[in-house]
């Protein structure tokens, strides 16, 4: 009688699953038909993708002038995009320099395809990964969201999952995590007043060593 029930929850987790993503897939439809350029979808990754080519190529402090930048988006892509800005602090560069390559499309896909890997991969450390939490994770609108708008959400997701479960049984690991999240400091301004509350010196000291390596790496 337990097993029989347990099968049903398992079904009506299933469909609810379905349900879910279908909605969302049908809600972001109209986004994908309005946003969508010969390049390819237009999104959050637009500006992530350019401002590394702009990099690369040895232009980064253009990428801080807006009036620049929203020239070089409009003539890589077209108006729709003149309202992204890059706000981002300069190491930031090291997360999408990787993704700047010439065909955006195949960027976009594979920015994405990594992102989703290393939100499973920092879901390892809580020990608790199985293959059905992979796939509620896969078809989640919030994973379906960020997938559609080209989203950097699901790098800070998992920076943050492993700072919450690792800074007390590995504080090298969450370390280096905390000084990665720098690449978006709105999201860790806590984090050092968390750390020194718990005496954690060891997983601070590794943070602070990240963060100014890579503003080092970047200045170089």
């Amino acid at each position: 009688m337990e097993m029989q029930a347990n099968r049903r929850l398992r079904l009506l987790c299933c469909l609810a699953v379905i349900v879910v993503a279908v909605a969302t897939a049908n809600a972001i439809a109209g986004v994908i038909a309005g946003s969508y350029h010969d390049k390819g979808l237009l999104s959050d990754f637009t500006h992530f993708w350019l401002a590394a080519r702009m990099a690369v190529a040895g232009h980064a402090a253009q990428v801080y002038d807006p009036v620049v930048f929203a020239r070089e988006l409009a003539g890589t892509f077209d108006e729709r995009v003149l309202g992204l800005f890059w706000l981002y602090p300069p190491h930031a560069f090291w997360l999408y320099v990787p993704f700047a390559v010439d065909n955006y499309g195949a960027a976009y896909v594979a920015f994405m395809v990594a992102s989703f890997a290393a939100l499973m991969a920092s879901l390892a450390v809580t020990g608790r990964v199985t293959p059905g939490l992979a796939l509620c994770l896969a078809v989640s609108p919030a994973v379906m969201v960020a997938a559609v708008f080209g989203q950097n959400g699901l790098w800070t997701s998992a920076l943050l999952i492993v700072i919450a479960f690792a800074r007390d049984r590995r504080p090298i690991l969450a370390g280096i995590a905390i000084g990665l999240l720098t690449m978006k400091p709105q999201f860790g301004v806590l984090i050092p007043f968390v750390l020194i509350i718990e005496h954690n010196w060891r997983c601070l000291a590794v943070a602070v060593i990240t963060t100014a390596g890579l503003a080092a790496a970047t200045t170089a």
